[in-house]
């Protein structure tokens, strides 16, 4: 006889940082965390009768919950450390059924729903998406001779400001969305880009779709010049900007698939570049022997 599961708690495989030291895919694929989201997910979902505890954070507050009072919570309690989990979450999503879903947000966020990016992130679009081939992209999209050019990479790498210089100095261009892009395989094999509601701190939104010609990853260089890097370093730089429900393994497999096809479709860059005004030429360049 199997007694009832009071308490879950759950240290998950450094995905992110595992995907940002440059390791192999080997070593990524081996840091997708399955088992550990799938008892995350049960458990929160069981918030009526399970504890559970998904981030070192939160230890702290089991801690002081068995200190003060035993080894007994609120339903209060409960949901909280649910929609707490992992760390970094803010709100806990369920589909009840094919037409309806349960949205759960901590107290704190509530203030800040009105933020695009914050409201729509709750309705978990990312995942309808996936399942007609969509994902959503975090780059500039930016579009040049007719066609979607992608400049992407961690917050911070540039993108934005590499793509205004491309606007100021190279004819036939302008930004589409300043933060994020939709990515469709159409039925004949090709990419598109589509317009997404959220565009973060840059303000340019527009729904519109072009055929995609490349993607560039920016990287800060004192020189400008394209970098060499092959078709598994492209990949995890592509799937690290890529949204993806980890905690699904047949979505995060999918995703990975999709992910490798592309690649190994589309023209792909890293480009070392110093912001001056004349960056954009050595890129123009190459991307013209590409596309």
């Amino acid at each position: 006889e199997i007694p009832e599961i009071d308490l879950v708690v759950v240290d998950l495989y450094p995905f992110e940082q595992t995907v940002a030291s440059g390791a192999s895919e080997a070593d990524i694929i081996e840091k997708i965390d399955i088992g550990g989201i799938s008892l995350i997910r049960a458990a929160a979902k069981n918030f009526n009768d399970v504890v559970i505890v998904a981030s070192r954070d939160e230890y702290g507050v089991l801690a002081d919950i068995v200190r003060n009072v035993g080894a007994t919570t609120t339903l209060e309690e409960r949901r909280m450390l649910a929609v707490s989990s992992p760390a970094d979450a803010y709100a806990v999503y369920e589909e009840t059924t094919a037409t309806h879903a349960d949205i759960w947000v901590l107290e704190d966020i509530r203030k800040d729903m009105h933020v695009d990016t914050i409201f729509i992130s709750t309705l978990s679009m990312e995942r309808h998406l996936a399942r007609h081939g969509i994902y959503i992209f975090h780059c500039a999209n930016m579009l040049h001779n007719g066609k979607s050019i992608l400049l992407s990479g961690p917050s911070g790498a540039g993108k934005s400001t590499h793509a205004e210089l491309w606007c100021r100095h190279v004819e036939d261009t302008r930004v589409v969305n300043g933060d994020r892009s939709l990515i469709c395989r159409e039925s004949d094999g090709t990419y598109v880009t589509d317009g997404w509601p959220v565009c973060g701190s840059s303000e340019i939104c527009h729904n519109e779709q072009h055929p995609l010609g490349a993607i560039v990853f920016i990287e800060q260089t004192p020189g400008n010049q394209v970098l060499p890097e092959g078709m598994a370093q492209h990949f995890r730089r592509f799937y690290a900007q890529l949204t993806v429900n980890h905690w699904d393994a047949a979505a995060t497999a999918e995703a990975a698939d999709w992910a490798m096809g592309l690649c190994a479709q589309v023209p792909i860059l890293t480009y070392g570049c110093n912001m001056a005004p004349d960056a954009p030429q050595p890129l123009q360049q190459a991307l013209g022997e590409l596309i």
